[in-house]
Formats: structure tokens, sequence, C-alpha cells
């Protein structure tokens, strides 16, 4: 998840040691359930993953491209590799909607709540960002049409 959202496997890995040591220190004892520590150390490494992207997108116009491996003959890699190069390229926040919603296949209300927003912010980010992936991968109104999937 952190390497969808920073854009870079090393950036991510750094994102998580952060996430972990932020968390570390206060956790004894809070809780014993792993469930939710899990969603704890989510929502922090999501808060750190979303102010790198940001720094890093100020200082670069487009994202680095996550998977640079040869798609060779085979159409569906090739266009799964279009797919993530379009969506490394969007937002911060739309980059993290689209990664917990379809590549970690959270609800909207557990990816609202690891965000810290209401679902219908959620769902608004999520809407452009399949708007603006449908643009670019040039499928128009397809990707879009999808609405009631969401919830």
């Amino acid at each position: 998840m952190a390497v969808l959202i920073v854009g870079d496997r090393d950036g991510a890995v750094d994102v998580v040691h952060d996430a972990l040591a932020r968390v570390q220190p206060g956790w004894n004892g809070r809780s014993r359930d792993d469930r939710v520590a899990l969603s704890y150390v989510r929502r922090v490494m999501l808060s750190i993953a979303i102010d790198a992207a940001r720094r890093r997108q100020r200082m670069r116009a487009r994202a680095p491209l996550l998977f640079e491996r040869d798609s060779g003959s085979d159409p569906d890699i090739a266009q799964r590799v279009a797919v993530w190069r379009e969506v490394v390229a969007l937002p911060p926040q739309q980059r993290a909607v689209v990664a917990l919603h379809y590549y970690n296949d959270l609800t909207v209300a557990v990816g609202a709540e690891l965000l810290g927003c209401s679902e219908s912010t959620f769902l608004t980010h999520l809407r452009r960002a399949r708007k603006t992936l449908a643009e670019r991968l040039g499928q128009g109104e397809a990707a879009t049409s999808e609405r009631g999937r969401d919830r």
C-alpha cells in the first residue's frame, strides 16, 4: 500500500519504518487486538505516505513508474502496467483511495476511517480518480458509470 501511495519502493520502506517508529513507543499495553494495532499503524502510515507524496509531487511533475518490468507479449500485464502508471500520477489523496479500495479491497467505510475523512469525501476522491483514469486511458464514461459498486 505504501508503494502505491508514495510512488517508489525505497520511499515506501522509509514511510513504513517511520510509521512503526512513531507507533511503537506509545503502544505498550494499549490493545492486544492485532486488528486494532494494524488499523492504527495503517492510519499513521497513510498520513506519513500522503505527506511524503505531496512533497515529492511538488518537486517533480510526475511520480516515477512503479512497475518498470517488461510486459512482454501478455496484453493483461501491459494493461495493468498502464493503469498503475496512471494511478501513481494521481494526486496523493486520490492515489490513496484507489490503493485502499481496489488494491487492498477495503470498503468505503473502512477506507474513510483510515484516511480520517467522511465516506462521502472518500467517494468523491474515488470518483475523481476513476474519472481521471478513464480519461487518461481513453475509456471515457465507462469507468465512471459503476457508482453502485463503490459501497
